[in-house]
């Protein structure tokens, strides 16, 4: 609530102060490819994690480097962050288990997510969804009570959900995962067996859809590229509410804060309540 913490495509991390000051500055390194890396940076046992090419931990109010972990690979999606038994683990989206403590890796193969989403964990339980190739990459592991050595997480189920890129982040709603591709191809899975519930192509056309599913007020809300953000209900029944579009294209992932509804495009950005967009 006090800080925010910035890392940028050209390999420098940065915090600000909420009036908008910097309070420090630092080039990481060089990131493995001309386009960034666009995962977040994120907050673990005190300590700001950043994963450019080996994944680093910084101390949050200075820049100075805590650990590295060279081995935890690389991929373009965020980590998520749990505390199982007191402990603070860091679960990649190359599958890696890092313990924030001291960046060991404690488990590794869980999953890969190798176009931007990000794993998620839900009631003890970690999940990997995506598709490629054929292959049954979307996976469920029941999680120790625990961090003790050896870490083996519990495998519950293997599926298979619609084969395209998966860059936007899923989302657990009463049971159920929802996910969509990169098309616009909306699968909803049962959280308890990986069971394909329905799947909907939401028709937004090209190009992409990169922004996260959200959910706030009991709806689900998926943003496409060209700013249509198509609104429906959870369930096991497609219900869609509304349709509505920014006229401006959208890549990150909406957020809220009270009752207003925050959108960063292209060339704007847009501050949205409950009665219509706030200027």
């Amino acid at each position: 609530g006090r800080h925010v913490w910035v890392v940028f495509g050209n390999g420098v991390a940065a915090c600000y102060d909420l009036e908008g000051d910097r309070l420090w500055a630092r080039f990481i390194e060089k990131p493995p490819n001309s386009w960034g890396t666009s995962n977040t940076p994120v907050l673990a046992d005190g300590k700001l994690i950043l994963h450019i090419n080996p994944m680093r931990a910084l101390d949050p109010l200075t820049g100075e480097e805590i650990w590295v972990q060279p081995e935890a690979a690389w991929n373009w999606g965020t980590s998520w962050v749990e505390e199982i038994g007191g402990e603070t683990l860091i679960f990649t989206c190359s599958g890696d288990v890092v313990r924030a403590r001291d960046g060991e890796i404690i488990a590794e193969g869980l999953g890969y997510l190798k176009w931007g989403s990000g794993p998620i964990v839900e009631d003890g339980v970690l999940y990997y969804i995506d598709s490629q190739g054929g292959e049954a990459v979307s996976r469920a592991w029941r999680l120790p009570e625990t961090a003790a050595l050896p870490f083996e997480p519990e495998l519950l189920w293997q599926a298979e959900p619609k084969k395209d890129r998966y860059y936007a982040s899923p989302i657990i709603a009463d049971g159920l995962i929802y996910a969509v591709t990169r098309a616009g191809v909306l699968s909803c899975l049962d959280a308890a067996t990986g069971e394909i519930v329905y799947e909907q192509d939401l028709q937004f056309g090209k190009p992409d859809v990169f922004a996260s599913i959200v959910m706030a007020d009991g709806v689900l809300m998926v943003t496409h590229e060209n700013g249509t953000t198509v609104v429906f209900r959870p369930g096991r029944e497609y219900v869609e509410v509304a349709r509505n579009q920014l006229g401006d294209m959208v890549r990150s992932t909406p957020v809220f804060a009270g009752d207003f509804m925050y959108v960063r495009g292209y060339e704007n950005l847009y501050c949205i309540g409950r009665e219509g967009r706030v200027d």
